[in-house]
């Protein structure tokens, strides 16, 4: 039963960034979405640092982690780093600070709390969200705009760099979409069942 409800708190959000992203791509322009063009595909390049230090906290704090001190906060730093450099290029301040939270409430946890069994669970979580990110990039290339054409979206990202996703919004807009539906059934369909 605990296992199912760690899938679902998992699953929960993963699913609601789906829907809300799948709005967003049928209509940019419907209520908060305009800024939800740039902070969606802020959260997708942002989800990429996300499983990347996912693997990095479980093998670095995890059990049997005998990991110097200065490579953990070298490695550290460099993820935030990066998570500002997202922050900043996306105008979004608290990005970064969630990313922060995220990574404290994580040292917090492997460092106290993970078991051998909570590292292989962060593992196998880490390497299937990484296929499946992977796998939502490719085919987010042939995803229709939907209500997300390119006069409508471009203003709404101008200023955040360049890039396919930057020029065809609707690319990283609908491989979110896709990407966090995905996740979410995998936390529901596969992670509540599967022993480690």
């Amino acid at each position: 039963m605990l296992q199912f409800l760690g899938a679902l708190a998992a699953a929960v959000p993963a699913l609601l960034m789906a829907h809300k992203l799948w709005r967003v791509w049928g209509d940019p322009r419907a209520g908060d979405h305009p800024d939800w063009v740039r902070s969606g595909i802020a959260i997708f390049i942002m989800e990429f640092i996300v499983l990347h230090s996912g693997v990095f906290f479980a093998t670095t704090f995890g059990p049997r982690a005998e990991t110097p001190v200065h490579v953990m906060l070298g490695l550290s730093a460099f993820y935030l780093f990066f998570a500002a450099v997202i922050g900043m290029a996306f105008r979004i301040p608290g990005l970064t600070g969630s990313f922060v939270m995220l990574m404290i409430g994580r040292a917090v946890f492997a460092s106290l709390f993970m078991s051998a069994r909570d590292f292989e669970l962060l593992k196998a979580h880490s390497i299937a969200g990484f296929v499946l990110y992977m796998f939502c990039i490719f085919i987010g290339f042939g995803l229709p705009e939907r209500g997300m054409k390119a006069d409508i979206v471009r203003p709404m990202v101008s200023g955040c760099g360049s890039g396919s996703w930057i020029e065809q919004p609707h690319t990283a807009i609908g491989g979110a979409a896709v990407y966090f539906l995905l996740l979410g059934l995998a936390e529901l369909l596969v992670f509540t069942w599967i022993e480690l």
